[in-house]
């Protein structure tokens, strides 16, 4: 993703969120929600899982989880940070558009958290352009002051989703275990220690 790429993913973002905040819904509307309850379900199937993840790695991920909760708990719910999101906002659901950005596979939308939607995005927005990405979707939909703290908090609570999707896949014991031991020792050490990740150093993922 170039750093026109990013720009354009957080114009998309914006407009979404920003139609989603005075949208009313149908009678008999109904989506999943993204909340703590997410969190809780993906603890469990770790616990239940056969795959080695260390203790270190666990350790993380249950330190991370008490913190994410508590914010997916807490945060406040207004027109101004919650609704209707996308919730896959990544490559493969984007098509490009003569000179737009359009996302497509509305399968996992359902009602969370604005900053959630930007969270799900940001693992795929090399570290260098993220920045042009906030300041794209600031400019169409303002952000909260401490928009970064509160990014890095859905960004792991977001992260910690993932094993949902893969736990149960064949290969998952080829690559997963070492995958979270990299996750675990950068974005959720540093987010349980209080330091910020969003714009230094090396993701985990590269």
């Amino acid at each position: 993703m170039t750093e026109q790429d990013s720009e354009k993913v957080g114009i998309l973002l914006a407009r979404l969120h920003k139609h989603s905040s005075s949208w009313q819904l149908p009678d008999g509307f109904e989506r999943p929600q993204f909340g703590s309850d997410c969190i809780m379900e993906i603890l469990s199937a770790l616990e239940n899982t056969t795959l080695a993840f260390t203790n270190d790695c666990m350790e993380a991920i249950n330190s991370e989880a008490e913190k994410a909760m508590y914010l997916l708990d807490t945060y406040e719910r207004t027109n101004a940070t919650w609704g209707i999101i996308h919730a896959d906002i990544i490559p493969p659901n984007l098509l490009y558009y003569k000179d737009e950005i359009r996302p497509i596979d509305f399968s996992a939308c359902g009602f969370g958290y604005f900053l959630w939607d930007i969270a799900t995005t940001l693992p795929f927005v090399p570290i260098q352009f993220r920045k042009s990405l906030l300041d794209a979707y600031n400019k169409h939909f303002p952000l909260p002051e401490n928009h970064i703290e509160l990014i890095e908090g859905f960004f792991v609570a977001c992260s910690l989703q993932v094993p949902g999707f893969f736990l149960n896949l064949p290969d998952a014991t080829e690559w997963m275990p070492d995958e979270y031991e990299k996750f675990s020792q950068r974005e959720l050490r540093r987010y349980i220690e209080g330091r910020s990740f969003l714009f230094e150093g090396k993701p985990s993922y590269e």
